[in-house]
């Protein structure tokens, strides 16, 4: 009996989640990038993201991927360019993921780990017109970027991160490209589809070099609605710690996504911490978090 009344009590969370991912025409014109603007029109004053001691409102984190969009624009990309995206958990990785799909243009998300022959590779094979990095990647991009099987990458956009080495000559400071232009949202975004290529992930490559897995804006809004509605439960109230690499996934699907939909807080690691975990948790009210099993090791061990 107790068994038969857990379930039904489900029932209204499985239904919610049939409608939503009750399937919708290819044509039809959806993406995360849209889910952020109908967010920042619904809670613009709430908190988005939280990292490192800043703070960003929707309407801050929507105006600064506008301001991306239009700079990456400028430079010629259009719908169903790539680009490749190597950053660290950070504000600005989440403002040029959003810009990017803003315009339709598929983000290639790759390993923040990788160096040498194996990043050269994940650069070249989805065929990225340009490649926006961080400076926190500065050095693994400079000793790649003169190989002969790179020479098609037009630009090499940098994002300033600690403020230590300056953007090299060799490359266009995204920070200042974008930091005039138009902050409101792109006509683009409305013309992207549910079928439209959204990202390229990597597999992690243990059996070779890194493969992308094709990521369309469907099967993204799919799974964070999975996760927003049936897993996480979330809304606009709720605080989602974040410390997997969101170059995979788990953290971006299950984490990003379900706040890009319903408002939820992101607190925002580069990396998992076990000993700063709870103090964080406290600290900022976090009432989910995405792990891999292997976290939980870590925590009960400190």
């Amino acid at each position: 009996l107790q068994d038969i009344v857990t379930t039904l009590a489900e029932v209204p969370t499985l239904l919610q989640v049939a409608k939503e991912v009750k399937p919708r025409p290819p044509t039809t014109c959806d993406c995360f990038a849209a889910r952020v603007e109908s967010t920042s029109a619904r809670f613009g004053h709430h908190k988005a993201v939280i990292f490192e001691g800043k703070t960003l409102t929707w309407s801050e984190l929507n105006a600064l991927a506008n301001r991306y969009a239009a700079a990456l624009r400028e430079r010629g990309l259009v719908r169903g360019d790539a680009v490749s995206l190597v950053m660290e958990n950070r504000m600005e990785f989440l403002a040029t993921l959003i810009a990017l799909n803003k315009l339709g243009v598929i983000a290639a998300l790759i390993n923040t780990n990788l160096t040498g022959r194996p990043l050269i590779h994940c650069i070249k094979i989805t065929g990225s017109r340009m490649c926006v990095f961080g400076e926190e990647r500065l050095e693994a991009i400079e000793q790649v970027r003169s190989y002969p099987e790179l020479i098609g990458i037009e630009n090499w956009l940098f994002v300033p991160d600690a403020r230590k080495e300056p953007c090299p000559d060799w490359a266009v400071n995204m920070e200042e490209a974008a930091a005039q232009k138009d902050s409101t949202n792109p006509p683009q975004t409305d013309q992207n589809t549910l079928a439209d290529i959204a990202l390229y992930i990597y597999t992690s490559g243990t059996t070779g070099l890194p493969k992308a897995s094709v990521i369309s804006n469907r099967r993204f809004l799919l799974s964070s609605a999975l996760s927003y509605k049936g897993g996480l439960k979330c809304k606009e109230k709720d605080c989602i710690y974040l410390c997997l690499p969101l170059y995979h996934g788990t953290g971006l699907f299950l984490g990003v996504g379900a706040a890009f939909t319903t408002g939820a807080c992101m607190f925002i690691r580069r990396k998992f911490s076990g000993s700063n975990f709870l103090s964080e948790v406290r600290e900022h009210g976090a009432t989910c978090f995405i792990y891999i099993g292997e976290l939980c090791r870590y925590l009960l061990n400190v």
